[in-house]
């Protein structure tokens, strides 16, 4: 019996559980209209390695992409219903939602890499936020923590140092903005990405406690 292709959305919820869309130009409106606000988002930063969902290949990310983020650690995106697999604001979804259809991904894949904002895009120019990204970037920025998990998988010992001071600057900058501002965890997961004691397993290594201090342990052997 010759399978049936299929021709429209049967609302399987397939494609949502796979993760949410990355916001292009066009999508800046659903921020000024109050549909999204950065608790809904989350940013991942050059250097992090993620899935090219074209290619289905893991790559570092050139540039950084803002996108709706997950339930929990999961990548199935925030907005879709699991009760009934649909979307939340599909009459305001992002322009990847509209351009993807499941049984041909060609729209999508020609405008897939093209037009992708960054936080700068989403947050006035000059407005002090801007400053603290910069000031976080320049901290931990994920090509030094590249560096120092290569140097500590060959044994330099200054190397651990480097880590954990990244991650504990990461982790206070993260805290000290919170209490400041009352702003949420997905908010400064949108400002500052996702903190680098959960993404260093990226690159083979955990950070786990022992003896009452947190030590790094790989986690491929």
């Amino acid at each position: 019996m010759a399978e049936t292709k299929r021709t429209h959305c049967e609302c399987c919820g397939v494609c949502c559980r796979k993760g949410g869309p990355s916001l292009h130009s066009d999508d800046k409106k659903l921020l000024d209209e109050g549909v999204l606000g950065f608790g809904d988002l989350i940013t991942l930063r050059a250097g992090e390695l993620v899935t090219n969902q074209i290619t289905k290949k893991v790559e570092p990310l050139e540039q950084e992409i803002v996108k709706l983020r997950g339930t929990g650690l999961s990548w199935a995106c925030a907005q879709l219903d699991t009760d009934s697999n649909l979307c939340k604001i599909y009459g305001n979804r992002p322009i990847e939602c509209e351009a993807l259809k499941c049984w041909d991904t060609s729209e999508l894949e020609a405008m897939y890499n093209k037009d992708r904002v960054t936080r700068y895009d989403l947050i006035p120019e000059g407005h002090p936020l801007q400053e603290l990204i910069d000031t976080h970037e320049g901290e931990c920025p994920y090509d030094r923590l590249e560096l120092a998990v290569q140097g500590y998988a060959a044994g330099d010992t200054d190397a651990e140092i480097i880590i954990f001071e990244m991650i504990d600057f990461d982790l206070n900058f993260r805290a000290a903005f919170r209490d400041k501002t009352g702003a949420s965890e997905e908010e400064a997961e949108f400002l500052f990405g996702r903190p680098l004691h959960r993404t260093i397993r990226q690159f083979g290594l955990d950070v786990v406690t022992k003896n009452g201090r947190s030590v790094l342990q790989p986690m491929f052997k």
